[in-house]
């Protein structure tokens, strides 16, 4: 973990998920949520990462996904629900079980290889919502893996944020959400067939989790275990793959 913190000030990724008063855990690799509700917010730094026309990546639509974790499915199952920006999501039966990108096809969901890596988290069931940066909404660049939490809006930042309101309380406590930024294109399979693929996403040291989820017990993961009553289940939280 040493290399992330020794990244130098013009090496900040291209995109990155943050949370507002969140903290980085080394261990997931990942920014936490110190609250909830909180505000998840997406950054793209163009400075320093891109010789493109701003305004191309600015009139770019991208994607954020919400995953259940610990991985849960493929058959859905009532986890309670939380909110993006209001609206209310169903845990699980308003989600998709699979790797993101929601796929124009249902049944090409984790078929082709430009598909989200796993990193420890999919397949899982998933919420994909799609958002625009503002050419106003700009901010100082840095490094969420390094400053978590350190959105300062600046008129003449090199950064563009988005920001969501993120509602878990009414998720089955058990489980947790964990995000990840991309932006996607339409790719061929062949005769006839197209589908989405992942073009670029942030690092997977740069994504965030509304919280780590607490070993506790999972039985409704684990149906097939309910006869066993006397049995005591110690269930290890799942991290990503620092190797990733």
């Amino acid at each position: 973990m040493l290399g992330i913190f020794a990244v130098p000030a013009a090496a900040v990724p291209l995109m990155q998920l943050d949370i507002a008063g969140g903290v980085y855990d080394p261990v997931s690799q990942t920014v936490v949520a110190t609250s909830d509700p909180f505000v998840l917010t997406a950054l793209l730094t163009l400075d320093g990462n891109s010789t493109y026309d701003p305004s191309a990546w600015l009139a770019d639509t991208y994607f954020v996904s919400m995953a259940i974790v610990p991985k849960n499915g493929p058959v859905a199952s009532d986890l309670g629900s939380f909110s993006v920006n209001g609206t209310s999501i169903s845990a699980t039966s308003g989600m998709t079980y699979g790797y993101p990108p929601i796929e124009k096809m249902s049944g090409l969901q984790g078929w082709d290889a430009n598909d989200l890596a796993a990193h420890d988290i999919y397949p899982t069931f998933f919420y994909q919502t799609s958002f625009q940066f503002s050419p106003t909404s700009t901010a100082a660049k840095y490094d969420s893996a390094v400053t978590p939490g350190g959105l300062v809006p600046d008129p003449n930042g090199k950064t563009y944020y988005y920001n969501f309101s993120i509602d878990t309380r009414q998720l089955d406590p058990a489980y947790a959400l964990h995000f990840d930024m991309y932006d996607s294109w339409v790719d061929s399979c062949g005769w006839g067939c197209f589908d989405s693929a992942i073009e670029h996403h942030e690092p997977f040291t740069n994504d965030a989790q509304s919280k780590i989820p607490e070993a506790s017990s999972l039985s409704m993961s684990f149906a097939g275990l309910a006869g066993f009553v006397g049995l005591g289940l110690v269930l290890t939280r799942r991290t990503k793959n620092s190797t990733v």
